[in-house]
């Protein structure tokens, strides 16, 4: 380690408790939120030993306070890459032999992040911290993304309460190919699967039995749209693709640019139902496709329509 730009340098070796002699320095990275916190992890292929060492310190100064933190990861899975999340201290994800893992309390304990993300390895991570994206590159398998807005509300607070709906990202209103000039060459052109035009909402209840919804209110703060939330204790995932609810908002088709917020209500039956928000109102935007950031406006109402007659 080196304090003063690499004219002088310490030998850490021998200050991590239980690492192995020789073992690969994976990753070393740098906290964001304390200049004196820092995470490294180590991998022992070479020795054949695949045990999972990932160590953090919060005085690195003195690089004397690195403490094992691998509670929850996969005893047989070496770790590749360990980052911290930019907006949130207490939020590491761990990229392992067998796939990614996270962490909600500075590496206390950890979870593996399962879904659809393939049991393979992930070499490298990275976190787009505007749009709140995590970026996984695996061995084979491509790369592949997760929003993970919900997880920096993770807490026991979250955990704790009766029902809570966590934050959400920015919903992006991706437009046809069409719309942004030409188009391909047929099956000569290679092409992915475009991202769902979907909002994620996740909400978590302590008690099944209390009728909940998720109310989304447009930038005069009418509601457009009213999702119900699943029966059942334990986390539940929604979504809304940006289409007004006819039964319940003034106009029709999708919704327009601009910022809108997601609360959570409950639900009192009767012959007119009552919803009485609880918890706080979660803001985010509907935004236009960035691909349409310099397009005509002409070009943007063509979209628009288009987009309209989508949600007929």
């Amino acid at each position: 380690m080196s304090t003063d730009g690499g004219y002088g340098w310490t030998n850490l070796t021998g200050q991590f408790p239980g690492l192995p002699a020789n073992w690969w320095v994976s990753r070393v990275t740098l906290s964001a939120h304390d200049s004196g916190r820092a995470y490294a992890s180590f991998t022992g292929y070479r020795e054949d030993d695949f045990r999972p060492l990932v160590y953090a310190t919060d005085d690195l100064g003195s690089g004397k306070s690195w403490r094992l933190i691998t509670t929850g990861l996969e005893p047989s899975g070496p770790v590749n890459d360990v980052i911290e999340d930019p907006a949130h201290p207490d939020v590491l994800f761990a990229g392992t032999e067998f796939g990614a893992a996270v962490s909600c309390d500075r590496g206390a304990h950890w979870v593996a992040l399962r879904g659809a993300l393939p049991r393979v390895p992930v070499h490298d991570l990275a976190l787009h911290d505007r749009d709140g994206v995590l970026v996984a590159a695996t061995h084979g398998r491509g790369f592949w993304a997760l929003e993970v807005d919900a997880i920096r509300g993770l807490s026991p607070e979250a955990l704790g309460a009766a029902e809570h709906l966590f934050p959400v990202g920015d919903l992006t209103r991706w437009a046809r190919r069409s719309a942004v000039g030409g188009y391909g060459g047929g099956d000569g052109t290679w092409r992915g699967q475009n991202e769902d035009r979907v909002l994620g909402l996740w909400v978590h209840r302590r008690a099944g039995d209390q009728p909940l919804a998720v109310e989304i209110l447009g930038p005069d703060e009418e509601v457009v749209a009213r999702l119900d939330v699943p029966e059942g204790a334990g986390m539940h995932g929604l979504t809304w693709d940006g289409a007004m609810d006819r039964e319940v908002a003034k106009r029709r088709g999708r919704a327009p640019e601009g910022t809108y917020s997601a609360r959570m209500v409950r639900v009192v039956a009767g012959e007119e139902p009552a919803y009485n928000p609880v918890g706080d109102a979660r803001s985010f935007r509907v935004r236009r496709d960035p691909l349409l950031s310099g397009a005509s406006s002409a070009e943007v109402e063509a979209e628009s329509a288009r987009a309209i007659t989508d949600g007929d």
